[in-house]
């Protein structure tokens, strides 16, 4: 049997105030934030700490799922 090796390359860019810019989508909305993290998958603990800017970095998989239940683009690319 053969056996793939993957490589897994890590990109990243920065978006100045991104952490506002969710947190102000989720206050439009007016969605809980209780129900947008069930939604997203997850917990309130780390939704403050994202919009507190705590957290360095979110997963790309992360903010679209933001997007998503929040029904906004924030317009993030990585330029491939």
């Amino acid at each position: 049997m053969n056996v793939k090796v993957r490589r897994i390359e890590r990109k990243e860019v920065e978006i100045p105030d991104l952490n506002r810019r969710i947190a102000d989508a989720q206050k439009d909305s007016g969605k809980p934030i209780a129900v947008i993290c069930k939604m997203v998958g997850f917990s309130r603990s780390y939704w403050y700490q994202m919009i507190n800017g705590k957290e360095e970095a979110i997963a790309e998989e992360t903010l679209r799922k933001i997007e998503e239940v929040l029904g906004v683009d924030f317009g993030v690319s990585f330029n491939d």
